[in-house]
């Protein structure tokens, strides 16, 4: 079994017989845009939709279909089909070492995998449960197609009243890892800088991409976008920061396309003047420098709707910004991802949102009762739920734990993220981003 990804841009592109282009009437053929809307469509395919080929390069029909299935199920992020992918290929990995098919798979399987994998192999118990949730659930729509009689997975089952009569119901995976350390990792002032300098000079020397590098850095951090949301940005969506209808702003509101994020639900998200024309410099230099390059090797090539894009002109995969952040983190030494810096945001935005809030209360400072301080965390955590798109409000209210009002080195770092985080008191006068 092999795993591949959807990738349409390929279809937007002039089509190829052997080495030659398809003319047409003397014209470079593609496929008309009412072709691909319906494969869009109909068939339910999207850039990064996971697809399984068999070990004779034929599609899977069984395993990709519960890739459509999920995407339709409510997991319609690529990233979190992506995981699902990546995690089902190594139990189908470790299925083929043992000699076997996913279809004939035990419970004994499950539990020498949790074995190899958990205890032997020393993978976290994040990780594990990541991985086995994702098993389960491709087991359990393969029960449901009727593909296999049941699933391998072990469930926890207990009894209920139910209509008055005692009944068993399933609960949840037996196997769960509950050791999770439920911590949130971000960085600090510091290390951002010292990271940035790492992402200036990869390779020990200044690349061509660190202006790409850093600004799409400084987008995440500044914005708490998700990296998947960001990578799918237009060119076309961006809005001149310098325009008279934001005169006096420091900050612009920007709507993220509903297909782009997780949940499938459109939302606006504040950018700071100064990363907007940093990207469009970047798009005006670096990346018209890789277009016209590509252009000139490949009379065929469509330049990209996406805004980031790699060397060779092609949009600018998750895969390989991961890579770029954990090259940088062992030259700094500096821990951090593309999330970290949306945790990053997440915490010193409704660091600061809250101060600003508890320095509107007429009243002693610390004297405050239960309730006053409830009100004062539950505004900027609402608009700080909104900026990052959480479904409740109660995943926004876990960075509350790492905000200590009366700790000296918080207000310090609030104070230095505040400029580069953009205007946050804005937020605050203008409600909910629009």
């Amino acid at each position: 079994m092999h795993l591949f990804r959807t990738d349409l841009s390929k279809l937007r592109t002039p089509i190829v017989i052997g080495e030659e282009p398809l003319l047409v009437d003397k014209e470079l053929y593609r496929l008309p845009d009412g072709i691909l809307e319906e494969v869009e469509k109909v068939v339910g395919l999207f850039d990064g939709l996971p697809f399984f080929l068999d070990e004779t390069g034929n599609y899977d029909r069984d395993v990709s279909g519960f890739f459509l299935f999920a995407a339709a199920d409510g997991a319609r992020s690529t990233g979190t089909l992506q995981v699902y992918a990546e995690q089902i290929n190594l139990w189908f990995r470790y299925l083929a070492a043992q000699g076997k098919d996913w279809r004939r798979a035990s419970r004994d399987d499950v539990r020498a995998y949790y074995r190899v994998r958990r205890l032997n192999g020393g993978v976290s118990a994040s990780t594990w449960n990541l991985g086995i949730t994702a098993i389960a659930r491709f087991y359990e729509w393969a029960a449901w197609e009727k593909l296999i009689p049941e699933t391998p997975v072990p469930y926890k089952w207990k009894q209920i009243l139910s209509g008055g009569e005692v009944r068993v119901a399933r609960q949840a995976v037996a196997m769960l890892d509950r050791n999770v350390e439920k911590r949130v990792r971000f960085v600090t002032t510091e290390q951002f800088r010292v990271l940035v300098e790492g992402l200036r000079n990869l390779g020990g020397r200044r690349s061509r991409t660190s202006s790409r590098n850093i600004v799409l850095t400084k987008l995440l951090v500044q914005t708490g976008m998700r990296i998947s949301e960001a990578l799918q940005m237009r060119c076309g969506e961006l809005p001149d920061p310098d325009h008279t209808q934001f005169a006096g702003l420091k900050s612009v509101s920007l709507r993220l396309r509903r297909e782009t994020t997780k949940g499938n639900k459109s939302r606006a998200i504040r950018v700071p003047k100064q990363i907007l024309r940093e990207v469009h410099r970047y798009c005006e230099d670096e990346r018209s420098i890789d277009v016209e390059r590509r252009g000139d090797r490949d009379p065929s090539y469509v330049e990209p709707e996406e805004i980031w894009l790699n060397e060779e002109g092609d949009p600018l995969s998750r895969n390989a910004v991961e890579k770029l952040f954990a090259r940088a983190s062992a030259l700094t030494g500096v821990d951090c991802t593309p999330h970290f810096l949306r945790h990053t945001f997440a915490i010193y935005t409704l660091s600061r949102l809250i101060q600003l809030m508890f320095n509107k209360v007429p009243q002693e400072k610390d004297n405050l009762d239960k309730q006053t301080y409830l009100r004062i965390c539950e505004d900027p955590a609402r608009k700080v739920q909104q900026l990052l798109g959480h479904a409740q409000l109660s995943t926004t209210y876990k960075y509350l734990d790492y905000i200590n009002l009366h700790d000296r080195l918080t207000d310090l770092a609030v104070g230095e993220w505040s400029e580069d985080l953009g205007a946050t008191e804005e937020l605050l006068d203008q409600g909910e981003p629009t």
